[in-house]
């Protein structure tokens, strides 16, 4: 793995994530999306499952989440829990698709995974055209998670 990927997930680590975070909210003219998946109770897991298991549940969102974003998409692992993607040129009803299909396939990986279910917060914010607007996007949509 290089410095800009997580080593677990192979996803882009939190230091290029806020690198692009920080770029887009210097772009004007587009809207971007962030979206924010966060794995409930993480802390309760370091105490219920061993680091293996808690690994495949981390894996588990990580590739759920690989199917669920365009090519273009920034999506990081922003801290041992959490996820953070980065959207550009979508609207809100898009955001909201995704974040419905990212719980439905949270559910769908619990029926399969009986053993370490998983409980996720996905919340999702939009941008607007303003200098800056997407550091307060990326802030909202971690207040506006919704459980699965």
């Amino acid at each position: 793995m290089d410095i800009l990927h997580d080593s677990l997930t192979g996803l882009y680590n939190k230091h290029f994530f806020d690198e692009e975070l920080e770029r887009l909210s210097k772009t004007r003219g587009i809207k971007i999306g962030v979206i924010i998946c966060d794995i409930e109770n993480f802390d309760e897991a370091h105490m219920k499952y061993s680091p293996s298991e808690r690994d495949k549940i981390t894996l588990g969102l990580a590739s759920m989440l690989k199917t669920s974003f365009r090519e273009s998409d920034i999506i990081a692992r922003t801290t041992e829990e959490e996820f953070g993607i980065l959207l550009e040129d979508v609207s809100e009803d898009l955001l909201v698709e995704i974040s419905k299909r990212i719980l439905e396939k949270v559910e769908s990986f619990n029926k399969i995974s009986t053993q370490l279910p998983m409980s996720v917060y996905v919340g999702w914010s939009l941008s607007d055209n303003s200098y800056g607007d997407v550091k307060k996007a990326f802030y909202d949509a971690g207040k506006n998670k919704k459980k699965e």
